[in-house]
C-alpha cells in the first residue's frame, strides 16, 4: 500500500500517519479529568464566561434533608496567566462533593483550554494547586507540528514534560472520504498495573471455531504482534453482517505499570459501525481481505512513540 501521502499526526506521546482524507474526532484526559480545547474563543473572553457560569449556577436551588439550602454556585479563583476557576455543587442533594472548572490559557498560539474535574467541596487549595499544574505545562500546538521536547500532545496544546501529571489518556475515532464507512478508533491510558483481561482471554480460539460454523465469521488473522515498544494481541476477522460483506479487526496491549509511554492500548477498524443511508450495513469498502489488512497493517506499521516524547 502505497503511504507516502500519509500525514503523521501526534496523539498524547505517540505518532500516528493517516490519509490526507482522514476526519479526526479526539479527546483527551488528564488525571481522569477531561481538557478540551474551547474553539474561537480568546482569553479576554474567560471574565464573561465565568461570570456566565457563576449566574447559571446561583440561579439553580439546592437543598436537602442532608444539603445544606441555598444556590449551586460555591466560588471561583483567579489563576496564573490569566486562567480561571469556578466551583459548584455537583447536584442539588450533593452534601460534599462538587465540580470544578478550570479555564486555562496559552498566549501562542493564543487559546482557551477548559478542564472538569470532581472534587470535595474542601479540596478547592488542592484544585487549584493541580490546575496551576496544568497551567505552567501548557504550551499552544498547531495541529500539524510534531514537536521534538518531551510532552504529552492534546488537541491545540501540549503538556511539556516528562509526567505533568500522574495519569495521561486519549481517544481518537477517525473516518475516511475514499472508504465510506469503516471507522477507526484509537484509545491509549497509563495503567496502575497491566490487567490479566486481554483480547485472546476474552475472544478463545474455541470461540473463533464456532463463530465460523454459527454466523460466516472468518478469523483472517490471530496472533501477537509487535505495537511500538510492546507486544499486542491482534485479531481480524470478516463477517457476514446482514447479508453483506464486513470487517471487524482489533489490537490491544497491556501497557506496562506507571508508564507513560507504554501504555494499555487498542485499535478497532470497523466496517459495520456506521450505516448505510438506510439505517443498514453496507458492503465493506474494500475490494477484498487483502486490502482490508494492507490498509490495518499501513496504520499498525505507522505507530510508533514520539522520539523525545519523554
Amino acid at each position: 500500500m502505497d503511504t507516502r501521502n500519509w500525514q503523521a499526526h501526534c496523539f498524547g506521546r505517540h505518532l500516528l500517519a493517516l490519509p490526507p482524507d482522514a476526519k479526526m474526532v479526539d479527546s483527551y484526559k488528564l488525571d481522569g479529568a477531561p481538557i478540551d480545547l474551547l474553539k474561537d474563543i480568546k482569553i479576554s473572553q474567560i471574565q464573561f464566561l465565568v461570570d456566565d457560569k457563576e449566574r447559571e449556577a446561583r440561579a439553580k436551588n439546592r437543598g436537602s434533608a442532608k444539603a445544606p439550602v441555598g444556590s449551586m454556585f460555591i466560588g471561583r479563583q483567579s489563576m496564573s496567566a490569566g486562567g480561571h476557576l469556578v466551583y459548584f455543587w455537583e447536584n442539588s442533594y450533593a452534601s460534599k462533593s462538587a465540580v470544578q472548572e478550570a479555564y486555562l490559557v496559552v498566549r501562542s498560539p493564543e487559546g482557551v483550554f477548559k478542564s472538569v474535574r470532581e472534587l470535595f467541596v474542601d479540596e478547592q487549595n488542592q484544585g487549584k494547586a493541580w490546575a496551576e499544574k496544568v497551567q505552567q505545562a501548557l504550551v499552544g500546538r498547531e495541529a500539524s507540528v510534531i514537536p521534538q521536547q518531551p510532552g504529552f500532545c492534546i488537541k491545540g496544546g501540549m503538556l511539556v514534560g516528562a509526567k505533568p501529571v500522574d495519569e495521561e489518556a486519549y481517544r481518537l475515532w477517525v473516518t475516511f472520504d475514499s472508504l465510506p464507512r469503516v471507522g477507526l478508533t484509537v484509545e491509549s491510558w497509563q495503567v496502575g498495573k497491566p490487567s490479566t483481561d486481554t483480547l485472546f482471554s476474552r475472544v478463545p480460539a474455541g470461540l473463533s471455531a464456532l463463530m465460523n460454523l454459527a454466523s460466516g465469521t472468518s478469523v483472517l488473522r490471530k496472533r501477537e504482534v509487535p505495537l511500538g515498544q510492546q507486544t499486542a494481541q491482534e485479531m481480524l476477522l470478516r463477517v457476514k453482517a446482514e447479508g453483506k460483506r464486513a470487517y471487524h479487526f482489533q489490537l490491544e496491549t497491556v501497557g506496562v505499570a506507571n508508564s507513560a509511554t507504554e501504555t494499555s492500548l487498542t485499535f478497532e477498524m470497523s466496517t459495520t459501525n456506521i450505516l448505510d443511508e438506510h439505517g443498514h450495513v453496507g458492503d465493506a469498502a474494500f475490494k477484498n481481505d487483502d486490502e482490508a489488512v494492507a490498509f490495518w497493517d499501513a496504520i499498525l506499521q505507522s505507530f510508533k512513540v514520539r522520539p523525545g516524547a519523554v
